[in-house]
């Protein structure tokens, strides 16, 4: 429905690109589209799976999946050699986009991409909220990650005082207003919506590592930004 390249499959894994072979200016857009709409779908199927009564156990019920989108330049066509072509992509603009997609669990979320794509996309197209400045295994630059809720105006209430709340903790955390970021990120997370792991989410490692921080802050050269690879083992981010 968007005019993504299915890539391959790896596992239960689906890899997809957009804007090759053939180039669409609106790429992010389509590729941002497609991941909201397979979220839309899939409550349809757990709806049908849960109607249809013990055909399906409750692991099927709750079937969740993670999505981890990014966007720049990148190297697509045949690569390999006479013996094993395959067309595919190339580039640490790929690289990232796994990063984003097994990042996702260490926050509890499921729908993982970077500002940048979402400005691209459209910023006012979606009820998204930041989630971290994350410096990914590999890399030496920290990105902005956001994580995609829907659709603009297509949300539930309870969703926007989660991303209002949540955004003003944000906010101040980066500010190193601990006590107020503190305050804020415990009233976003009355409203977090994990639903097959409810003691992960973004609200509770952010209250967790500002209470790390209170205890130790941090120096003024600090940018406010995360190592994930660094910090897998911390009780901020070891959520398997």
């Amino acid at each position: 429905n968007h005019n993504g390249t299915l890539d391959k499959y790896e596992g239960d894994a689906i890899l997809a690109f957009f804007g090759a072979p053939v180039k669409y200016k609106e790429h992010a857009a389509q590729a941002l589209n497609s991941g909201v709409d397979m979220f839309i779908n899939l409550e349809e199927l757990k709806k049908r799976w849960k109607s249809q009564g013990d055909k399906w156990p409750a692991m099927v019920h709750d079937m969740n999946m993670r999505i981890g989108i990014n966007t720049g330049e990148m190297v697509t066509g045949n690569m390999g050699s006479e013996h094993h072509m395959n067309y595919t992509m190339m580039g640490d603009v790929v690289n990232l986009a796994a990063r984003l997609e097994s990042g996702a669990k260490h926050y509890g979320i499921y729908f993982h991409t970077t500002y940048e794509t979402l400005k691209q996309a459209g910023i006012d197209q979606y009820e998204w909220r930041f989630i971290d400045r994350v410096t990914f295994k590999g890399l030496i630059k920290w990105h902005q990650t956001v994580e995609i809720l829907g659709y603009k105006g297509k949300v539930k209430e309870q969703t926007l005082l989660l991303i209002d709340f949540f955004q003003k903790g944000i906010e101040e955390f980066h500010n190193r207003n601990w006590n107020i970021a503190l305050e804020h990120f415990e009233h976003s997370l009355k409203y977090e919506q994990i639903e097959h792991k409810k003691e992960l989410n973004p609200s509770m490692v952010y209250i967790k590592r500002i209470n790390k921080i209170i205890d130790n802050p941090p120096d003024k050269n600090w940018d406010g930004s995360f190592n994930l690879d660094m910090n897998l083992n911390t009780d901020d981010s070891d959520q398997d």
